[in-house]
């Protein structure tokens, strides 16, 4: 049996040795060039910002400024001096934490309720009140749920007694006892779950027509009725849209918290926007009993 001889040697000894020194050379060079060099910021805020160090924030104290206009603080809030004087009682002992030392907690609620309000982003506080954008998103996490715990519980839904009781209240409907109706709200889709369970072409028509539940017969189920059947389910529709108005008027009342309305895409945890509509419904039906004792 012949064996094979072994294969040659591709580089000898001698003549080659340098060569093999400058390919590894070569090798580490080629692993140094693909860090960044020590002295480089790659951030951001650095490529914009020329020799840029930190962030020298001046703290606004906006509550001071804003006080002397009580139409601009009421849009802005939905309160007015007085009342919100009465808010910071109620909640400011609930506060604590690190922002206590960086921004008066009458500014903390001031800040809170403006961002419930009119929804502006981190960054445009931020310009407003003078502090870094992370000081804003952990000033405004922490205040809201103080304030949910004051104020949700102003919404007291009724108990199934009471709901059998406002039977017979609308002679032309007389086993309903009230009202449902919702919002759709535009949020940013997660992209770790499935896509379909964040898109509704029809968001008024999410409830079904099933007892205990009544909704509007939609035109195709009513075409294609006999003519005293088209007529019953049309009256039922005009009844059904003349007390609806009734619950259009009370969203009406929570939209202007721009935070859960649906002309904003809501930016935050979606599992929060339960507890944030809470919020907004105590502090509405707050804000409709100041304008009726003012009056």
């Amino acid at each position: 049996m012949l064996l094979k001889p072994p294969p040659p040697y591709l580089l000898s000894d001698t003549d080659d040795f340098g060569f093999v020194i400058l390919l590894n050379l070569f090798y580490q060079y080629s692993k140094q060039r693909r860090r960044p060099l020590p002295f480089y910021n790659m951030t951001i805020r650095n490529k914009i910002i020329e020799n840029w160090e930190h962030d020298n924030y001046v703290i606004n104290y906006v509550y001071s400024l804003i006080i002397r206009r009580p139409y601009d603080f009421w849009m802005l809030t939905g309160e007015n001096p007085n009342s919100f004087h009465t808010l910071v009682g109620l909640v400011a002992g609930n506060i604590t934490g690190h922002g206590n030392m960086i921004l008066s907690v009458t500014n903390r609620i001031l800040m809170t309720l403006i961002w419930l309000r009119q929804y502006h982003t981190y960054a445009l506080l931020s310009l407003n009140f003078g502090l870094s954008v992370s000081t804003i998103n952990h000033i405004i996490r922490h205040t809201w749920i103080k304030l949910w715990e004051v104020f949700s519980p102003i919404v007291v839904w009724p108990t199934p007694e009471e709901w059998l009781n406002k039977r017979g209240k609308w002679h032309e409907m007389p086993n309903v006892v009230g009202m449902i109706d919702g919002t759709s709200h535009e949020i940013l889709v997660p992209m770790n779950e499935p896509q379909q369970d964040f898109y509704s072409g029809h968001p008024d028509s999410i409830y079904p027509n099933n007892y205990p539940l009544i909704t509007p017969y939609k035109s195709t189920d009513i075409r294609h009725q006999q003519r005293p059947e088209r007529r019953r389910r049309r009256k039922l529709n005009a009844l059904h849209r003349k007390r609806r108005v009734y619950i259009e008027h009370v969203i009406k009342e929570i939209k202007p918290f721009r935070a859960i309305g649906s002309l904003n895409i809501y930016r935050h945890s979606r599992w929060h926007m339960s507890c944030l509509v809470e919020l907004c419904a105590g502090l509405s039906k707050r804000g409709t009993y100041i304008l009726n004792t003012d009056r």
